[in-house]
């Protein structure tokens, strides 16, 4: 087998997430099972099999964290079902060390944890204000969340 002179999987995660769900796709180039795919992250505490039961082909999903990641695949091919199953674990491995998804061991949290998790409550709340300045609850948001940056600054 040669050296593949392409990603084995494009991920594109240019779109703006919303508050219930993230959304990406991706697309997988493997010759004998390509596919295209939609991938959410949910909150576990919300997730249910109901929610499987869609109009996708196949779906994938497995739990980390408390984060319930799904990837269900909306065109494909002919395709081998072991084959499948072992791209979409690539796939859902690819995804999560473009976020760079770790897991924090909650009984363990750090100030620098706490303020890296801040930063980027503030990062995502920014946005939402750039789409929306009027937005009352993003302002009050941003405001809790630099007073609470603040106050783990100066400890």
């Amino acid at each position: 087998m040669g050296t593949r002179s392409y990603p084995l999987f494009v991920i594109d995660d240019s779109r703006q997430h919303g508050r219930e769900k993230e959304t990406d796709y991706i697309a997988c180039t493997a010759g004998d099972c390509p596919f295209l795919a939609k991938s959410e992250i949910v909150q576990e505490l919300i997730y249910t099999e109901q929610y499987d039961k869609t109009n996708a082909k196949v779906i994938f999903s497995e739990s980390r964290n408390g984060l319930r990641i799904r990837i269900s695949v909306l065109e494909i091919g002919s395709y081998e079902e072991n084959r499948l199953r072992i791209l979409m674990r690539k796939a859902l491995k690819e995804m999560l060390e473009r976020r760079k998804t770790k897991a924090v061991d909650i009984n363990n949290i750090t100030d620098g944890d706490a303020l890296k998790f801040i930063n980027s409550l503030l990062e995502q709340t920014r946005e939402n204000l750039a789409q929306n300045p009027k937005d009352s609850m993003a302002i009050m948001v941003n405001e809790i969340l630099n007073k609470i940056r603040r106050d783990y600054e100066h400890d």
